[in-house]
């Protein structure tokens, strides 16, 4: 963390912490550092089995929205203690990433229930230039809802590259688009 803060050109920053049990605290102090990290353009961190739990994984969203002239992000927080409520507010400062061209998020293996994933997909709407997109938020509790957020992924009008996987089966986007087609001819 305190590093971090000497660091003020860094343009690119790619960490891992994968399987570290002090890794929530290691983010807290890590979270301080970002508002100083304004060049950098590409961040990758690997918090994966890491006890990381929602308030502090929402607290992270926040600080992100410091990164303005972020493009490129790519976050692992595979199996740690993050619920639906804090995968929204982290998607607000998300949210606030306009500069972004490519995301990938892995919150597979955290107790997200299907209820969240819209209001998600609201936050992450200003979001709008992003052409990679890839989300793992494989074991949602629930299914409901899914086919809604799948709909409003369909608002990233540049999106291309990438998948997004809320259940068993990955999905792109020509994937989602038929799904949306047949849902509506049903209607």
């Amino acid at each position: 963390g305190r590093g971090l803060t000497g660091a003020r050109q860094l343009s690119v920053l790619d960490l891992h912490f994968a399987g570290c049990p002090l890794g929530g605290p290691i983010l807290l102090k890590f979270t301080r550092s970002l508002a100083a990290l304004q060049h950098l353009r590409d961040l990758a961190l690997d918090f994966s089995d890491c006890c990381v739990d929602g308030p502090r994984f929402a607290e992270f969203g926040k600080a992100l929205s410091s990164l303005t002239a972020l493009e490129r992000l790519g976050l692992d927080f595979f199996k740690n203690d993050i619920g639906g409520a804090h995968l929204v507010k982290f998607g607000r400062g998300l949210g606030s990433l306009t500069r972004l061209e490519s995301l990938a998020l892995n919150c597979n293996k955290n107790k997200v229930d299907g209820a969240s994933l819209p209001q998600f997909g609201r936050e992450i709407q200003p979001l709008a230039g992003v052409r990679s997109l890839s989300l793992n938020l494989g074991n949602c509790q629930s299914r409901e809802n899914i086919s809604e957020f799948h709909r409003q992924l369909l608002r990233f009008p540049l999106w291309s590259d990438g998948q997004i996987r809320c259940g068993r089966d990955p999905l792109n986007r020509d994937d989602i688009e038929s799904q949306a087609n047949s849902v509506a001819e049903t209607e």
